[in-house]
C-alpha cells in the first residue's frame, strides 16, 4: 500500500513538473516579435534635429533599446543611451506601437537595437552633417562709400545658429539664427533646404570671401563651409546741381551730391556723406563754414544730398575749381566758380 502511495506522489511531482515545462516552453519573449520600422530619409548631425523612428510588436509589450552614436530624447534613463517603451498604442495592423525621436552630433550611422537582444532586429539610421547654401547677394541700397546687399543662407536644418566671418566688408549680424521661415527678408523658401536666415553684406567691393561656421548643441562651432560672395561695385558719386551765389569777398556754394546708377539700383540722393579734403585750384578760397557746421567741421550732406558751402575770397584768379573727396569715393569736381566781383 505504501509503494502505491509513494507511486501516485511521484506521479503527481512528475506531471507538475511537466506542466511547467510545458508552460515554459510556451512563455515567448516580448522581444521575439518586436521589430523597428523602417525609416526613410535621413537626420542632421545638429545635436537639435530629432529622427523619428516607429517600435513595433506585441501589444502591452514593454521593451529596452539601445542606441549607439546617437542619444535619445526625453530618456527616463541615466544614460540618453538606454530607453524603455511600452507598446500600449494600437494601429491598424493589430500590432503595439510606440515612437521615439534620436538626436546625435556625429555624422554616419547610429545603430538602434533592444538592450536584451541586441543582435536581433537592430536598424541602422543615418546622420548628415550640416550642411548650407549661400545664395547670390542682391544689391538693395547704396550708402556712403559702400554698398550694401543681402545674403540669403539656406540649411539642411532649422535649428542652430551660423557664425560667419567675411574678407572683406562688414557682415551684420556676425551670428545668424536658423530658422523654418524668415519673414524679415525677401529670401525665398526652397523645398530641398530646411533652415533659412538672412544677412547684410556692406562693401566697396564686389566680392569677398566668407567663412561659415555651424554652432552645435554644446557651443562648439564646426567648420560647414567657405564661399565667395560676389556682388556689386559702390558706383561712386556725382553732382546733380551747384548753384552759385558771390560777392567781392565771399562765395556761397549749394552742391546736390547723388550716387551713381548700379546694374539694379537707380541713383538717388547721397545723404550724410561727408565731404573730405575740401580745395580750390588755384588756392583762392578759405573754406569758413557750411550748412553742417563751422570751417573746422568737416561738410556733411544732409537726408537729401544738399549741403551749402560758405568761402572767403582770398585771391583774385579769374576762376577756381572747388574738389572735394566723399566718404569711399575719389576726388571729386563740385563746381567752377567765376571771379568775385569787382574783379575782371
Amino acid at each position: 500500500m505504501r509503494d502505491v502511495f509513494r507511486i501516485a506522489i511521484l506521479l503527481v511531482f512528475f506531471m507538475a513538473l511537466g506542466a511547467c515545462v510545458l508552460g515554459e516552453e510556451k512563455m515567448v519573449s516580448p522581444y521575439a516579435s518586436a521589430y523597428f520600422q523602417h525609416v526613410e530619409g535621413a537626420g542632421v548631425a545638429d545635436g537639435r534635429t530629432p529622427l523619428a523612428i516607429r517600435v513595433r510588436g506585441e501589444v502591452g509589450a514593454t521593451l529596452t533599446l539601445s542606441v549607439q552614436a546617437a542619444e535619445f530624447v526625453g530618456s527616463a534613463e541615466a544614460s540618453k543611451r538606454e530607453k524603455t517603451v511600452q507598446l500600449a498604442v494600437v494601429d491598424s495592423s493589430g500590432e503595439g506601437v510606440a515612437d521615439v525621436l534620436l538626436v546625435s552630433n556625429e555624422p554616419g550611422l547610429a545603430t538602434l537595437s533592444f538592450k536584451v537582444a541586441p543582435l536581433e532586429n537592430s536598424i541602422e539610421v543615418a546622420f548628415a552633417p550640416v550642411k548650407v547654401e549661400v545664395g547670390q547677394p542682391r544689391a538693395i541700397e547704396v550708402g556712403p562709400g559702400e554698398i550694401v546687399h543681402e545674403v540669403c543662407i539656406y540649411a539642411n536644418t532649422a535649428h542652430g545658429s551660423l557664425r560667419l566671418a567675411a574678407s572683406v566688408g562688414v557682415l551684420v549680424p556676425q551670428v545668424v539664427e536658423l530658422t523654418m521661415s524668415d519673414s524679415e527678408s525677401s529670401c525665398p523658401a526652397r523645398d530641398a533646404w530646411a533652415g533659412i536666415t538672412h544677412l547684410r553684406w556692406s562693401s566697396a567691393e564686389d566680392s569677398s570671401d566668407l567663412s561659415i561656421r555651424y554652432v552645435g548643441a554644446n557651443g562648439e562651432q564646426l567648420p560647414v563651409l567657405t564661399a565667395q560672395l560676389r556682388g556689386e561695385l559702390f558706383p561712386g558719386y556725382q553732382v546733380g546741381f551747384a548753384n552759385v551765389a558771390a560777392s567781392e569777398s565771399w562765395t556761397q556754394l549749394e552742391v546736390q551730391l547723388n550716387y551713381r546708377e548700379t546694374l539694379s539700383i537707380g541713383g538717388g540722393p547721397a545723404s550724410q556723406v561727408p565731404l573730405r579734403d575740401l580745395r580750390s585750384v588755384p588756392t583762392g578760397m578759405r573754406l569758413v563754414g557750411s550748412s553742417s557746421g563751422d570751417g573746422a567741421a568737416t561738410p556733411q550732406t544732409d537726408a537729401d544730398g544738399l549741403v551749402t558751402l560758405y568761402f572767403e575770397n582770398l585771391g583774385t584768379e579769374p576762376e577756381l575749381s572747388i574738389f572735394a573727396t566723399p566718404e569711399g569715393g575719389g576726388t571729386l569736381h563740385l563746381a567752377t566758380l567765376p571771379a568775385p566781383e569787382g574783379e575782371h
